[in-house]
């Protein structure tokens, strides 16, 4: 087990790439529950219950679709249990430290107190998940870092969208 974070711990600090993963259909499974309870948690600062599970079901299957999808066209297809090992665990990881920033934030709004700070560390943390979840894709697809860039942000703006269509009152 000390192994597997110290792999997770590589990935986030980019000296590790989803080859580096275990290849385990189980793992996939608990990751993936992982990755829902964390972003339920999330989602429950800001919706109700049902629509965070909603929300949260819609999210993964978006990244399974897009990822299965993604591997498909590039014909890397054994590489998707590895690559959804890395996404669902730095996902979690990303998600478990954006919790109490998240926290901080929804308190400012309900006091209308605007706090930059914490602005300011939530697009850092943002903008180091964009470059983890782009490297990921680097090296599963063997492409260069701009089209995997590219690739990253069609699904995370292909997430928010699928989210915002199914649930258009979050956000407001």
């Amino acid at each position: 087990m000390t192994a597997l974070f110290q792999k997770i711990r590589d990935l986030c600090l980019l000296s590790a790439g989803p080859q580096d993963m275990p290849f385990s259909t189980g793992l996939v499974k608990g990751l993936l529950l992982v990755y829902a309870l964390i972003q339920i948690i999330g989602w429950l600062m800001s919706v109700d219950i049902e629509i965070a599970i909603f929300a949260t079901g819609l999210d993964a299957a978006v990244l399974f679709i897009f990822v299965y999808i993604t591997l498909r066209a590039f014909q890397k297809h054994t590489r998707f249990v590895q690559t959804m090992v890395s996404f669902l665990a730095v996902g979690s990881v990303f998600q478990f430290f954006e919790l109490p920033l998240m926290y901080v934030v929804e308190q400012a709004r309900d006091n209308e107190a605007p706090n930059a700070d914490i602005g300011l560390l939530l697009v850092a943390l943002y903008s180091w998940s964009l470059a983890v979840f782009s490297r990921i894709f680097q090296q599963t697809l063997d492409i260069r870092m701009l089209s995997a860039v590219v690739l990253t942000l069609c699904y995370v703006l292909i997430t928010l969208m699928a989210i915002q269509l199914a649930f258009p009152n979050i956000g407001q």
